[in-house]
């Protein structure tokens, strides 16, 4: 009898830069909801990927405030962000996807000297 390996499945990335992966926390602001508490998972310059425990459903505007080290300072960071996918439950969690929306020139820069640092 004749038997064959499975073919190995190939994941396409579709990101153009690396994602790093984090622990930060995060405040999400959705208007007229309550602040939701999340923890950001991963980053890259134009997104950011959040565990919540709180749904956040794709094309949903919000705002998220970090706390990111940079040049051995705490800086404050602002951020206007839709999210384009997010899966989950309510038991486990969910996995949020956030794309930034207009980042401004100083917080982009912030966000490219955090993530220089972690390379």
């Amino acid at each position: 009898m004749e038997t064959s390996a499975p073919e190995a499945s190939v994941v396409h990335e579709r990101r153009r830069a690396p994602r790093h992966d984090l622990h930060v926390t995060a405040i999400v602001r959705v208007p007229g909801q309550a602040t939701l508490h999340a923890r950001m998972t991963d980053l890259i310059l134009h997104g950011l990927g959040l565990a919540t425990r709180r749904e956040l459903p794709p094309a949903t505007r919000c705002e998220v405030e970090l706390a990111l080290s940079v040049d051995r300072q705490i800086r404050q960071l602002r951020l206007v962000a839709d999210a384009v996918r997010s899966e989950g439950d309510s038991a486990a969690g969910h996995r949020v996807g956030l794309k930034l929306v207009d980042p401004p020139a100083e917080s982009l820069d912030l966000l490219e000297r955090y993530l220089g640092v972690l390379r």
